[in-house]
């Protein structure tokens, strides 16, 4: 009954945010919760003058003005405003470290078909990063986890959650034939995504991505490292 009614509350609190950003573009009828989404995220509905938002849960115990903001960006966004886009409020806090420290585990255990592990049958994930960063090619963060998927998924060679700082490596490269080389220049890839995403979620300066776009177009052996992936059918 206690969490029920702690939840109640949450709900109550969120719903008077939305509905107080709401009202300068007349919606009169407001409904928001906490919902337990994988990843950062806000769904909507609406019609006519009533809206019902779910917002991740991830930012359940982000401060009021965050929330405060991020309703305003969104009802400036289903509005069609031009030049709508989060405030740096929010940007500061989803980005920050205490986010990441806070979040990664539950956005691993939502996370299917993953290992929790960064070792695989045949090759270890920290090994590829290791080399990367002794190679110059990537900088150590703390705060990356690496993990396989269980199975070979779709074909894709994996994905990065940029707030998470998580990255999935596809089990297609999990095996004993599969030069190093190969391996490394996939996991070079997502990292790059991640460095793309930060630029694009908050419009951040754009120096680290375009570093790290020209170190993936001078890698060593790219050209080869994609045909081989091309050829196990395995996307980039």
């Amino acid at each position: 009954m206690q969490e029920k009614s702690i939840q109640d509350l949450e709900c109550t609190a969120l719903t008077n945010i939305f509905a107080e950003a709401g009202k300068k573009y007349g919606y009169s009828n407001m409904k928001a919760d906490f919902t337990a989404f994988k990843d950062l995220k806000v769904s909507w509905t609406r019609t006519y003058r009533n809206a019902e938002f779910h917002v991740a849960d991830y930012l359940k115990d982000a401060p009021e003005g965050v929330l405060q903001s991020l309703a305003e960006t969104l009802f400036a966004k289903i509005m069609g405003e031009d030049g709508a886009k989060y405030s740096e409020e929010f940007c500061r806090y989803i980005t920050s470290e205490q986010f990441v420290n806070d979040h990664q585990y539950t956005y691993l255990k939502r996370s299917r078909n993953i290992t929790m592990s960064p070792a695989g049958e045949h090759k270890h994930l920290l090994d590829s990063y290791q080399r990367l960063i002794n190679a110059g090619y990537v900088k150590k963060d703390e705060n990356l986890v690496l993990v396989w998927m269980k199975n070979e998924g779709t074909g894709s060679v994996g994905y990065a959650s940029t707030l998470m700082h998580v990255i999935v490596v596809s089990k297609m490269l999990d095996r004993d034939y599969m030069p190093d080389y190969v391996l490394d220049y996939a996991l070079l890839t997502q990292i790059t995504r991640m460095a793309e995403g930060m630029v694009n979620f908050c419009s951040r300066k754009g120096d680290e991505a375009e570093r790290m776009n020209r170190i993936l177009s001078e890698y060593p052996k790219a050209d080869e490292a994609r045909a081989m992936l091309e050829d196990f059918c395995i996307r980039l």
